[in-house]
């Protein structure tokens, strides 16, 4: 009778397992069609790895590695991770805060007293929360003159052209504004206190302990990594790409090289606690803290978000001809790894990656409910068309453009759009969970990013100067904040910027105000009699203040 009883059940269990192993198996089918545009041979593309309470349940590549080499993507292909890598600087900070080594709320000019001494002192915790008030490093090297992709970038190159700077963008600990320089300057310290490169401390702390092989931060741009990735982008004719380089050697930013197999390593960690222990990965978690009490979305390099009813803490990356996003759904203890050589907006892949393997056990969302059904609310082409068009913040200096495309509301961000969704006739979102709610008239709308602070933005009317109007702008201009001169010309009817290896065409938005890809908002200033003698320029991260030169 046992023997009998035995063998059924191993019958029923093997019934149950193929029954899941076909489940799995045409859910992975289903993720493969995610993908299926990037999977020929022709394409970059993307590794996507997923796990589900401990185990490997998605672990598949699509496109090529190499176009050149036709080498295939998988697992094992190296990428470069670009921003996630923020969360391994943040943790190697943690590290020595729990070794005793530095406290978090140690002044940063007390490790690096190179740097200006600002009327505000600012501390290591701020930098991890992005609250330092330090002006980007990486838009003072493009503003002097260093060109992403073609010119080799040390982190000396940082370190030089942040000390020429005066003044902070904001008291420290004010507000949250995204920087990449308190992680440059993070990975600095980390550097000093423990004795050993950045790259040495994070593989012997981290990646080795945890069986990440594959993983390191890469300090030196022509050193040969196998399996490796190259990043793509569109070429200049259709349907060809073109090699994005990333030649430089900062690290703690980004400099992140990795699989999505490691990544997935990394994950488990915050389960089963194997570096660190329960108080280094709890730390992690930790939000930030304005001086108000407020408390943001992002912690140790992590964002905290939300997706149909359940918390996401995640990370994306985006640089060159990479992206990235790594995310974790605490409560199912599922993560998802997306690494791409192509420009696409791995945020909303990732979050149908979830659709597809986890959704029943997500809530649904009655006016939004999910990633890969895109939305439940139907809306009007018209009613898209009329929130087309040019947005001003004021308070912010920010520009914002909508466009329509293929029936869909598109937000126009440094270069790349980003599709949003619609909820309601006035309310839409992101993948990521940011949403914009638009005005009765379409004449305005409010930016949520789940930070203390929102973004309004006004319509803009168009603006269109005359050449003799324009005329007066030009002619040279410099500041000791920046190492090279700025020339203003006219050609034909249009203004252009030129400095050292770049020439940017400026688009006006209002009268003294413009605008320009890779340049952000140029506001000219006029004298006390009307002339223009200077010009601003501000953007997220940056705050320049030049002046009318006679040479």
């Amino acid at each position: 009778m046992t023997t009998r009883i035995t063998h059924r059940a191993i019958r029923c269990a093997s019934v149950v397992l193929a029954s899941c192993l076909a489940c799995l198996g045409a859910a992975n089918n289903d993720v493969d069609a995610l993908f299926e545009q990037w999977n020929g041979d022709q394409s970059p593309g993307c590794a996507v790895a997923a796990s589900h309470r401990g185990k490997v349940v998605h672990d598949r590549g699509y496109g090529m590695a190499n176009l050149e080499q036709r080498t295939r993507i998988d697992g094992d292909t190296v990428f470069l991770a670009a921003s996630v890598a923020k969360q391994f600087t943040a943790a190697a900070v943690a590290l020595l805060d729990h070794d005793d080594l530095l406290s978090l709320d140690d002044e940063v000019g007390d490790y690096l007293p190179e740097l200006p001494r600002f009327a505000h002192e600012v501390t290591i915790r701020q930098l991890i929360h992005h609250m330092g008030g330090l002006p980007d490093e990486r838009k003072l090297l493009h503003h002097n003159g260093w060109r992403f992709t073609l010119d080799r970038i040390f982190q000396s190159d940082s370190l030089y052209v942040l000390g020429l700077q005066t003044q902070l963008l904001f008291e420290p600990g004010s507000r949250f504004q995204y920087s990449n320089t308190g992680y440059v300057l993070l990975a600095e310290i980390v550097e000093r206190v423990s004795g050993h490169s950045f790259r040495e401390f994070t593989s012997a702390r981290l990646f080795q302990p945890l069986g990440m092989s594959h993983t390191f931060f890469r300090d030196d741009f022509l050193e040969v990594v196998p399996n490796r990735a190259d990043g793509y982008g569109r070429g200049r004719r259709e349907g060809s790409y073109r090699r994005f380089v990333t030649n430089y050697d900062t690290v703690g930013s980004t400099g992140l090289l990795t699989t999505t197999r490691d990544l997935l390593r990394w994950q488990r960690n915050f389960d089963d606690r194997r570096v660190g222990g329960d108080g280094f990965a709890e730390a992690l978690l930790t939000r930030g803290q304005l001086q108000n009490g407020e408390s943001v979305d992002y912690a140790f390099g992590l964002n905290h978000t939300a997706y149909r009813g359940h918390e996401v803490i995640g990370h994306a990356g985006a640089d060159a001809g990479y992206r990235a996003y790594l995310a974790r759904f605490p409560a199912e203890q599922f993560s998802v790894a997306i690494l791409c050589n192509v420009v696409i907006d791995p945020a909303s892949k990732a979050y149908q990656v979830a659709d597809v393997l986890i959704g029943d056990k997500l809530d649904r969302v009655p006016d939004a409910d999910s990633a890969t059904e895109r939305t439940t609310f139907p809306i009007d082409d018209s009613d898209l068309k009329a929130k087309e068009g040019r947005f001003w913040d004021a308070a912010q200096m920010k520009f914002r453009r909508l466009n329509v495309r293929d029936g869909r509301l598109f937000y126009e961000y440094a270069g790349t759009p980003w599709e949003m969704f619609p909820m309601s006739p006035s309310r839409f979102r992101f993948a990521w969970g940011a949403e914009v709610e638009f005005s009765d008239d379409n004449q305005a709308f409010t930016e949520f990013r789940g930070m203390p602070d929102e973004n309004t933005y006004v319509r803009l009317e168009p603006h269109a100067p005359t050449a003799t109007e324009l005329e007066e702008f030009t002619g040279r201009y410099r500041t000791d904040q920046l190492i090279v001169p700025y020339l203003i010309r006219l050609d034909g009817e249009a203004l252009s910027v030129v400095w050292m290896k770049h020439e940017r065409r400026l688009t006006p938005l209002k009268p003294d105000v413009f605008t320009s890809p890779g340049l952000g908002i140029v506001t000219f200033v006029r004298a006390t009699n009307g002339s223009v003698d200077g010009f601003r320029i501000e953007s997220s991260g940056i705050s320049l203040a030049l002046h009318r030169s006679g040479s």
